[in-house]
């Protein structure tokens, strides 16, 4: 073969396309990746929501240039108690309320219409942020005798397509990756068809706190006190993964961003911790930094510049060749929403009902709105839009 990029991708995946594969096929393309891509069925216009805007899970917001907040567009009451993440996919918002009751195991998962704002409530309940591709809406359901389970629901029809039974524990935000899903719990991967709920693959790994994040072939797992792993996402093989900081742990999804996995820990006993970076091919370390406040909220990341929130309210800003430091501010309280940025603004919340707008550049504080609680869920940007929850219950949208 011509190419040993070419070589490689036969090896791997060859066999998903169901048809001989020869490297004329695979240079036809110039772009193994892609290729792969299109046998995982990736390449299609259907419209797709994910949290923390892609399976790369960044947190970064292409498509909008930014800015601050101008006037308040619209408030929508939903549900008191919300501790869920917007998730935007086309005209529609969905929102899990999370736990509503003590007495509830879980919340319930809403649609919003962006258009005419009306709120619709699915039936049953919904657990941490969903994933959206075209009418499917992919979320955990957690039952009141105590079993867990993957459902696949139709919007349009407000209708069951598919579950999966006995999940260990909660799934933090399923990832949908062309027709494929991808889902941790507290014991495993798995990975299931997306039309048919048909799994594909699982493997053993430990306890597991996140979502999963991937990038062309490589899906990534983190978990609390294991490290992170790293699977061929089309068939669960295992081809590297970490050891973490001693006595630390991590409830945070990791990102991936350019060449390299973003992942933060925080100690067992304090709030100090690590950010680190990993290179994507082969897990390789490239450098860790300790800072003194972090939690567990993910990490963003723009390309050029790493963004981290901790629990005592310190947002920190870390180069991200080598993790340099290059700004801290404080929020008015600890923070354990992820941040989201959009241009030269970061977009964060706080445990006092507050959302701030920061200088990616500077840290400064451009613009600071209160609600009448806190802010857990990571912002959404939209267009010249803000869109983002608060425990009070209702959804806020701000121009920019």
């Amino acid at each position: 073969m011509c190419h040993d990029c070419c070589r490689k991708t036969v090896e791997y995946y060859g066999w998903l396309a169901g048809k001989e594969t020869d490297c004329h096929n695979l240079c036809g393309v110039h772009d193994p990746d892609l290729w792969f891509q299109s046998v995982m069925g990736v390449v299609r216009t259907t419209t797709v929501g994910l949290w923390r805007n892609g399976a790369e899970r960044t947190g970064y917001f292409k498509t909008s240039s930014g800015g601050v907040p101008k006037r308040l567009k619209w408030r929508l009451s939903v549900r008191r108690g919300m501790r869920g993440a917007p998730v935007v996919a086309g005209d529609n918002l969905f929102i899990s309320s999370q736990r509503e009751l003590p007495s509830r195991r879980g919340g319930y998962l809403y649609r919003i219409s962006l258009k005419t704002r009306s709120v619709h409530r699915f039936r049953g309940t919904g657990y941490y942020e969903p994933s959206i591709s075209g009418e499917r809406v992919v979320i955990c359901r957690a039952e009141s005798g105590g079993d867990n389970r993957l459902v696949c629901l139709d919007w349009r029809r407000n209708a069951e397509v598919w579950q999966s039974d006995g999940l260990s524990g909660f799934v933090m935000s399923p990832l949908i990756v062309g027709d494929w899903v991808f889902i941790a719990d507290f014991n495993s991967v798995r990975a299931f068809r997306l039309a048919s709920g048909k799994p594909v693959w699982q493997t053993t790994t430990g306890a597991v706190a996140s979502g999963p994040c991937q990038s062309a072939t490589t899906l990534i797992v983190n978990t609390i006190r294991e490290g992170l792993f790293a699977y061929v996402a089309a068939t669960g093989r295992l081809k590297w993964r970490t050891v973490p900081p001693h006595a630390e742990e991590s409830y945070a999804t990791p990102c991936i961003c350019r060449d390299r996995v973003i992942v933060v820990s925080k100690s067992r006993v304090a709030s100090e911790g690590h950010v680190s970076a990993f290179r994507l091919e082969d897990g390789q370390r490239l450098w860790s930094q300790i800072l003194p406040d972090l939690g567990d909220a993910s990490p963003a990341c723009d390309g050029r510049r790493i963004f981290t929130v901790g629990l005592q309210g310190t947002v920190s800003c870390l180069d991200i060749q080598d993790g340099r430091v290059l700004w801290a501010s404080c929020l008015q309280a600890g923070s354990s929403c992820s941040p989201s940025v959009a241009g030269a603004s970061l977009y964060i919340g706080d445990n006092d009902g507050w959302l701030y707008t920061l200088d990616t550049r500077t840290g400064r504080v451009r613009w600071r709105y209160r609600t009448g609680d806190a802010v857990f869920g990571s912002p959404w940007v939209v267009s010249n839009q803000v869109i983002f929850a608060s425990s009070d219950g209702y959804l806020y949208c701000f121009d920019l």
